[in-house]
């Protein structure tokens, strides 16, 4: 084992996981946004912590190329450039929602 294979770096996340856990965030939330203003307009529940779940048991095998697929197909994400800005966005619309 060599000394970058070993101690805190070695319990961390590595980048390339990092960037499609964010892709994977991104589609879930969008996701999310839609089926809860359906279900809005149709008068119905929506519960996050579900969709959540089962968002993450659908898609959280899948590799940052069949995410960025999902991206482009339903969201019209075509680079990874603009599912970062949208992740900025969501992170933006959080923080005004819960700061006082």
């Amino acid at each position: 084992m060599t000394n970058a294979n070993k101690g805190a770096l070695a319990t961390v996340v590595s980048y390339d996981e990092k960037i499609r856990l964010m892709t994977l965030s991104v589609l879930r939330e969008e996701c999310g946004r839609e089926l809860s203003k359906k279900a809005y307009y149709e008068n119905t529940e929506f519960d996050w912590a579900e969709h959540n779940s089962q968002f993450n048991t659908d898609y959280s095998d899948l590799s940052l190329k069949e995410l960025l697929k999902l991206c482009k197909t339903y969201y019209g994400l075509n680079t990874l450039d603009e599912v970062r800005s949208r992740k900025a966005a969501h992170r933006q619309q959080f923080n005004k929602r819960t700061s006082f």
